[in-house]
């Protein structure tokens, strides 16, 4: 048999930092995924579409649950109108 590998202390260190890195990277991949779910969720109830809402439908700017969701497309908060057709928002990170 051959002579042990000698154990390299700052290969090890360099080692769980990279771990550590990649760690965090994909909790941050499954928070974005989650938001990106939350945000873009359009949910069926009792034969409606029902869009997340963009805070306006109530006539003001405001984060209550008074308008949380909203049936009208024209206040959903990811959807755009563009030349009588409403598109779904991307945002495009780069």
């Amino acid at each position: 048999m051959g002579k042990p590998e000698m154990f390299n202390y700052q290969d090890y260190v360099k080692a769980q930092e990279k771990i550590r890195e990649l760690e965090q990277e994909v909790e941050q991949l499954r928070r974005d995924r989650a938001n990106l779910e939350i945000r873009n969720r359009i949910l069926r109830a009792d034969g409606f579409i029902l869009f997340e809402c963009d805070g306006l439908k109530c006539g003001q700017n405001h984060e209550c649950r008074q308008c949380h969701r909203t049936t009208d497309i024209s206040h959903a908060k990811n959807f755009a109108k563009v030349n009588d057709q409403y598109f779904e928002k991307i945002k495009m990170e780069g």
